[in-house]
């Protein structure tokens, strides 16, 4: 498709969510060459984010035609999902323990570390599975939740062996209720970070607002 609407007779645009020569190191699905072309032929390359035009920069002569468009993000009706009673959506939603027992642990004074994304590299679930089983080691009372992974949990068996009991695995975002973060902790490797941040507080915090960024 790329190949196909750039050879289209009108004014056409691109988008760049992601850095994608971290995309091409890591999974190996995108092709330099297609890539080159594409952002050197479109009339406009539209990346979400300031911190993507480095990395989109190495595969164009100039970024004459680079523009900042930020994702669109619905927050008013997050907040409002968010105010809804917590449940599962039969059938689609999946768990690898009961909702009874997951409000049960939600309603508690446990520790819950939550991770947001579907099971991908540049996510940095292994990282956080890593830094969690540490803090484990220093507080029992503590659960692992994964919100949107549950389909590829054979991935993350081994990494997952020694703290299963602890960890919580979802497929489906969407179920209703709020979490309130005493702490935010980007864990991906390398997503832009703004879209990242608008994303976590439902477009209502700014990345300059986030205080001093620490690389990790």
């Amino acid at each position: 498709y790329i190949l196909f609407f750039a050879g289209f007779d009108c004014n056409t645009s691109i988008y760049v969510h992601n850095d994608m020569v971290e995309e091409i190191k890591t999974k190996g699905n995108q092709r330099q060459d297609i890539l080159e072309y594409a952002y050197s032929t479109y009339n406009n390359v539209a990346l979400v984010t300031e911190d993507l035009i480095e990395p989109t920069s190495t595969f164009v002569k100039t970024t004459d035609h680079f523009k900042i468009t930020h994702n669109v993000i619905s927050y008013n009706e997050i907040i409002e999902r968010g105010n809804l009673e917590m449940m599962f959506d039969e059938g689609s939603t999946q768990c690898n323990i009961e909702f009874e027992k997951l409000k049960e642990i939600l309603e508690s004074d446990a520790k819950i570390v939550v991770t947001v994304g579907r099971y991908s590299p540049e996510k940095g679930h292994e990282r956080m599975l890593d830094a969690f089983n540490k803090v484990w080691q220093e507080n029992n009372n503590t659960y692992f939740m994964i919100i949107g992974g549950y389909q590829n949990y054979g991935l993350y068996d081994k990494l997952l062996y020694d703290i299963g009991r602890r960890t919580i695995i979802t497929d489906g975002t969407d179920f209703g209720g709020n979490i309130t973060l005493r702490l935010a902790v980007l864990s991906e490797e390398y997503e832009a970070f703004e879209k990242s941040v608008y994303s976590m507080t439902n477009g209502k915090l700014a990345p300059q607002k986030t205080g001093e960024r620490y690389d990790i």
